[in-house]
């Protein structure tokens, strides 16, 4: 085996045997808070200097001065602290209402702040499975699901934040279940 090979086999992380569908309602990883925060501060990074750029090439295109100016780069000052604390504490929010469940019917997933929601998928709609991760996934060993299901609306449904052994047996456990109940 080439060495290129085995770097591409350890990508993979060893699969969680003791999970199971139990019923029983999982939270997220903790580490999802920190990773959201890291992408979030990321992209806040990225509008805020997109945001100033533009501010700037306004206000050295026009004739605004003074107060004008003040005014400008106070308002996008507010609206940048605004998106930096969002990034950093929408993420705890959401994470204390994420929930996912396993059990003999399918998988269920509660999200939402203000608006709830419960996406509930039976294993007799569930096409195929995958399981993403990205490079900040990777660093704090999270995984998304991805469950594909029949129909259009919603046809994907996503369930980021799982350890990454984790979200491998849930994809597992989800694929015994359709072939299960695809035999039926």
């Amino acid at each position: 085996m080439s060495e290129q090979d085995s770097s591409i086999e350890d990508t993979e992380p060893e699969v969680e045997h003791t999970f199971m569908a139990d019923g029983i309602d999982y939270k997220l990883d903790p580490n999802w808070v920190l990773a959201s925060r890291l992408s979030g501060g990321i992209g806040a990074v990225i509008v805020f200097a997109a945001g100033l750029i533009g501010l700037l090439v306004v206000v050295f295109a026009s004739d605004w001065r003074g107060p004008t100016v003040l005014l400008a780069f106070g308002v996008w000052f507010l609206l940048s602290a605004a998106l930096a604390a969002w990034t950093q504490i929408g993420p705890a929010l959401r994470y204390k209402r994420r929930r996912y469940r396993l059990n003999e019917m399918g998988l269920r997933i509660r999200r939402g702040l203000l608006w709830h929601a419960e996406l509930s998928v039976p294993y007799s709609r569930i096409q195929h499975t995958d399981v993403s991760r990205g490079p900040i996934e990777r660093w704090f060993g999270l995984s998304t699901l991805i469950v594909h299901t029949a129909g259009t609306e919603n046809a994907s449904i996503s369930l980021d934040g799982l350890p990454a052994p984790r979200a491998y047996r849930i994809r597992d456990l989800l694929l015994v279940a359709v072939e299960t109940d695809d035999a039926v």
